[in-house]
């Protein structure tokens, strides 16, 4: 009788749990009214929370089946705090990317979207514009770069991979963390530069940081607003850490501006990275505060979204090991003709291809372009779209859509084909491989968002990903344990992770 008791209890508190949770969304949740805009599942206002609760674990599946009914139009969907608008059709995602920014914002929806300054481990709330800056110089110090990641990925593999007691045996390896540690070395050694990237305390708590966000960052982007900050504060383990980061990167700064007043400019001529190439402009204790917050929100989105990038291209390459000679082939021959460099890299056009079919069949999210309607705003369809209302390009649906992409699985080789044909507008085969190469965004090819908000650090990012997977591919064998495929990924929301628990096997060459 006690354990029947025990376990009515335990129902009745998850019940008051869930309608506790259900209450707080339905008090926050925003509603525009929508109510003229066709919906993906049920569109009465309480049994849309069924949707929604259900969308934590099938979102992908529920986007495709609206995007199915609903084809190239608008139609909206249910989640725990609002609805959103999807946009589908090609012509519409064309007028969004157009549409005035006070009019259709980027930067609001932004805001409302992402996690709190506290979960980020800041003390003050991050600046976009700032975060722009800095990836406005990764981009354009990309060429002077290459060196130094190549040297720290030489020493990360040799750091995280633990040693065969034969050359020829094949090793064991946690996928996540042997990835983590490599993505976590390259981007300090970008963000920070020499000594403090090699620190074992501050890289220490980069992967802590890492794992923590990897792992519930997903479900706390989820919560309602007024209960994820306090959740935030009082349930993330590496608050501190984040905190401590923030401060030892803003005492490095004033280290490195002092030795660089002293030695002049021949101290940061040495240098190359992040904090050398924005040094000149650090003029006071605020500024000093703001980079170094700027630069470790940076670092952490970064470590986020490479480590997921290349653990699904990895997983993909270990599930299709016969894509890794052919690989292998275009990589040497371009590495002994021009060396690691930013125009060796651009000819690695299978590689290209491979990341890019990667991101198209497993991309990290179902929707992208994300907008908020600042004014009434009306599609050429006489779609109207109500102040407030957050909107998104259905990007996943398309990556798949047999009208866009003859085949739904994974095939690198079409997509080798796809890159290099010219587009309707281009005149030669090269302009077709610029418009559709890994780091070009079009209607169709949505991974990195589209128009002049689309991620501006995907130059760095993907730079990073192909000298990382070329590395690898060079230097070992890379195969799943048993035969069967590729596990499947993670389903949270409308995100889509890489099973963190998922070990890999490496022969080195």
């Amino acid at each position: 009788m006690d354990v029947e008791g025990s376990g009515s209890s335990m129902i009745f508190v998850v019940l008051g749990v869930v309608m506790a949770f259900t209450l707080l969304a339905w008090s926050e949740r925003s509603e525009p009214n929508l109510k003229h805009i066709p919906t993906a599942g049920r569109s009465g206002y309480l049994l849309s929370y069924i949707d929604a609760f259900l969308g934590l674990w099938n979102g992908p599946a529920q986007l495709q089946k609206g995007y199915e009914k609903y084809g190239p139009g608008i139609f909206k969907i249910a989640n725990l705090n609002r609805w959103v608008v999807v946009i589908a059709g090609t012509q519409y995602i064309e007028e969004l990317r157009k549409a005035p920014e006070d009019e259709v914002s980027f930067g609001e929806a932004a805001k409302e979207l992402a996690s709190s300054p506290h979960y980020l481990g800041q003390t003050h709330p991050v600046s976009a514009n700032g975060l722009g800056d800095l990836a406005t110089h990764l981009t354009r110090n990309l060429p002077f770069i290459l060196a130094g990641i190549r040297e720290e990925i030489g020493i990360a593999v040799k750091e995280a991979t633990p040693p065969a007691e034969n050359p020829l045996d094949w090793i064991e390896v946690d996928a996540f963390n042997w990835v983590s540690q490599i993505i976590v070395k390259v981007n300090n050694r970008v963000f920070v530069g020499l000594p403090l990237c090699r620190d074992p305390e501050f890289t220490s708590s980069s992967l802590s940081i890492l794992k923590e966000i990897y792992q519930t960052g997903p479900f706390r982007s989820l919560l309602p607003n007024s209960i994820r900050s306090i959740i935030e504060r009082i349930s993330s383990g590496s608050l501190g850490s984040r905190r401590r980061l923030r401060k030892r990167v803003a005492s490095f700064i004033k280290e490195r501006k002092v030795a660089s007043e002293e030695r002049q400019e021949s101290f940061e001529q040495k240098n190359n990275d992040l904090i050398s190439w924005i040094l000149h402009g650090i003029t006071n204790k605020n500024a000093v505060n703001d980079t170094a917050n700027n630069l470790v929100a940076l670092s952490l989105s970064a470590n986020q979204i490479l480590l997921t990038n290349l653990m699904h291209v990895l997983y993909h390459l270990a599930a299709n090991p016969e894509y890794a000679a052919p690989l292998r082939t275009e990589i040497e021959s371009a590495v002994v003709r021009e060396g690691w460099t930013k125009s060796a890299l651009e000819k690695m056009r299978k590689l290209d291809s491979l990341i890019k079919e990667s991101m198209r069949i497993s991309g990290t999210s179902s929707l992208t372009m994300m907008r908020k309607t600042l004014k009434p705003y009306t599609f050429s369809s006489n779609t109207h779209i109500p102040p407030q209302t957050l909107l998104f390009a259905a990007s996943l649906p398309r990556h798949l859509s047999p009208t866009i992409y003859p085949s739904p699985l994974f095939s690198p080789l079409h997509e080798q084909q796809h890159s290099t044909s010219p587009s309707p507008t281009s005149t030669s085969a090269s302009e077709g491989g610029t418009r559709f190469g890994l780091v070009a965004t079009t209607p169709d090819w949505l991974a990195w968002g589209y128009g002049r908000h689309a991620c501006p650090g995907r130059f760095y990012g993907a730079a990073v990903v192909k000298v990382v997977l070329a590395w690898v591919v060079l230097g070992f064998d890379v195969r799943f344990e048993f035969e069967g495929g590729r596990p499947g990924d993670v389903v949270f929301g409308m995100g889509r992770l890489p099973n963190p628990d998922v070990k890999i096997m490496l022969r080195k060459r």
